[in-house]
Parts: C-alpha cells; structure tokens; sequence
C-alpha cells in the first residue's frame, strides 16, 4: 500500500514511562500538521494511505500506537483506566508540535480514537487547531444485553486481563477488497478484546455528553451511513450538545465504518482536507466558517 516517505520513524515514552511506537511523514509540510489516533484493534499503521495524501496537500501528520496496541509496550487491548489513553495522545501531540514547525495541529481520531480525543481535547485547547471525529464510538448500534455487561463488569474487576473476542468482523469496516485483504492479513490488528478495556470504553460513552459540552474548538465529524458498529444517532446526539460554534457534520450514506478506508473514499478524504486547509487559512479561534 502506498504511503509517504517516512522522515522519522521510532519510540515516544509517555508520561508515565510507557514505550509509543510512532511515524512522522513530511516533517517539512507549510499548511500545518495532524496526530492520528487510531480505533480499537489497530495501529498506526493502517492511516499510511491517509497520511500520504494528507501530504500532497502540505500537512504534515504523526501517526502512533496507542499502549496495548500496535508496536507499543501494554497488554494488549487493555487499559487500567481510559485516562491512560489520554497520557499517550498528549504525549503524541507535544513530539508532532516539536517535530513540525507549524502553528496549525490537527487530530484526526477514528472509532474509539473519537471516544478519546473528545474529552481530552478540551484540556489541550491552545495547543489545537480542530478536532476531526471519524465514525467516533459514542454508542454501539447494537445494545449489550444486560446480563452480557453485569457479566462484562464482574470480570473487568476480578480478571481484567482475560480475553474475549471483540466480535468485529473485517466485512463490517470496509467493501474496500484490498483494505479488507490487508486487515485480514495483518499480525498488529487486535480481534480479541479485554473487560477492563470494554468497560472504560461504556463508562465514558455514558458520560459523552460532559465532553461535548466542553469542545469549543473547531469541529468536523464525519459518519458513515451504514455504519453497524457504532451508532450515528449516538454521535448526533453528542454534535448537537458541542459547546463550538464552528462545527460541521458530514454523513456518508453509503459507506461503512473505516469512511477513509472505503471504495468511495475520496469524498470524505477531499472534505477533510477542505476543512483543514479552511482553518488553516483562520487565524481567530473558534470563528464561524463554512463547510
């Protein structure tokens, strides 16, 4: 799969001393630059393709593996606590800010990665220009029966290391054929999941709504129309509550989930970029610009 030259490639230590695998790409780009975080069971690997296009319109990007996942240190597909995730992107942030000698950083968060980025994104205000939400896992379409999530929380506290499987199958993320090839095929992708993780991910989407009313940075979300992962109703309901006034939303109809990995892929590829270059283009915070 295509990508862009790598110009620096290696570890990040979190704050708590947790190794990050990351890669750097066009350390040189004059728009601005992106942090990718990934959605549960990849890596950074996966946003090569976006990085790489991201590129042709001079942005710079960082993409990492968040801890248990990727080529990071962790258990795999565990946390002891959600806010371990917020350590990473933090930290992630702070290398791309010292890496790129641009003023415009961007986070562009996927599924779970959405989950995380909208509450640590309030925190990090000044040092973000925008907040771009793929398919952001605020809700699940398919409710967890009430005895499957009492059974989910009794092991998150007395073996939350145990796995399970995460239930995702590749035919629910893309139609894409070589995506889903590729997913298939690759050793670093997560199929099984842990309690502790599955548990902090319903904790915080329970609480979503506090998020939302602490965003007031420039916000894009884009949501796939035939998403059967995570709700898009879920995610309208937090768009409607976002404190910011510069705020769109975008629906794809008829793609699934990875909306970047998809056949029809170039719609909201070009719309992201758009909005970037957009506010790359503002130099006031949190003034109202078109779509």
């Amino acid at each position: 799969m295509s990508g862009p030259s790598l110009q620096k490639i290696g570890f990040l230590s979190s704050s708590d001393g947790t190794s990050l695998f990351f890669r750097a790409s066009d350390l040189k780009a004059k728009k601005g630059a992106v942090v990718f975080v990934h959605g549960f069971g990849e890596h950074s690997g996966r946003y090569s393709h976006l990085a790489y296009q991201l590129s042709l319109a001079s942005f710079a990007s960082l993409s990492f593996d968040l801890r248990g996942h990727g080529r990071s240190d962790g258990h795999r597909a565990y946390v002891n606590s959600f806010e371990d995730y917020f350590l990473d992107v933090e930290r992630a942030i702070d290398e791309a800010r010292s890496l790129f000698n641009v003023k415009k950083v961007f986070i562009i968060a996927h599924s779970m990665g959405g989950l995380i980025a909208s509450f640590l994104a309030p925190s990090l205000n000044k040092k973000l220009s925008g907040l771009i939400l793929s398919s952001p896992a605020f809700g699940l379409t398919i409710p967890i029966p009430l005895w499957k999530s009492m059974f989910g929380r009794a092991l998150s506290f007395l073996w939350p290391k145990f796995y399970l499987s995460s239930g995702v199958k590749g035919h629910e993320l893309t139609t894409n054929m070589r995506f889903l090839k590729d997913y298939h095929r690759d050793p670093l992708v997560q199929r099984l999941i842990t309690p502790r993780l599955y548990t902090e991910i319903t904790r915080y989407q329970a609480i979503s709504s506090l998020a939302a009313k602490n965003l007031d940075l420039p916000i894009l979300m884009q949501l796939a129309g035939k998403d059967s992962l995570v709700s898009a109703d879920e995610s309208k309901k937090f768009f409607s509550l976002i404190l910011s006034k510069d705020r769109s939303l975008k629906l794809y109809e008829d793609l699934l989930h990875e909306i970047y990995n998809e056949q029809k892929r170039d719609r909201p590829i070009n719309d992201l970029i758009n909005w970037m270059e957009k506010r790359c283009e503002n130099n006031l915070p949190n003034k109202l610009l078109p779509d």
